[in-house]
Order: structure tokens, then C-alpha cells, then sequence
């Protein structure tokens, strides 16, 4: 760690984990009649306030209560 504090504006509401210099933001909500669930967004997080969508998780049919950590899908 250098010390440094950082600082990042990021436009996303839910509840957010970090992990190394990613952030998971869980946007689940109830199921809707389509299956759509809300999403899990995968954040980079880079130097000076500069960030970078690196994933979207669709929750299709299954809701995320709460997300611990590391998420991969392939």
C-alpha cells in the first residue's frame, strides 16, 4: 500500500465489494416475469479517479442476496 488515498465517482447504486483493484457492484432486485434479476457490474479501478466497466453479470432467473467476493462466468 503507497498511502495514497484515492478517490472514484461511479454512477452505480447496490452493494459493493472490493477485490484487489476491482470492485463488484450487486444490483440484484426481485425477479421480474422475463427472468431478469438485475445484474452484478464489474468495476476496474485504475489510477487518478479513472475507472472501466470490465463485466456485467445478467441474473437471469436467480437473485444475488449478497456478494462475497470473486465471480468468474464462462
Amino acid at each position: 500500500a503507497s498511502g495514497v488515498e484515492k478517490h472514484y465517482l461511479l454512477p452505480f447504486s447496490g452493494q459493493i465489494v472490493f477485490s484487489k483493484d476491482e470492485m463488484l457492484i450487486n444490483q440484484s432486485k426481485l425477479c421480474q416475469p422475463d427472468g431478469d434479476c438485475g445484474e452484478i457490474i464489474r468495476i476496474e479501478l485504475k489510477g487518478n479517479g479513472v475507472w472501466e466497466i470490465k463485466d456485467r453479470i445478467e441474473l437471469k432467473d436467480i437473485r444475488a442476496d449478497e456478494v462475497l467476493g470473486e465471480i468468474r462466468v464462462n
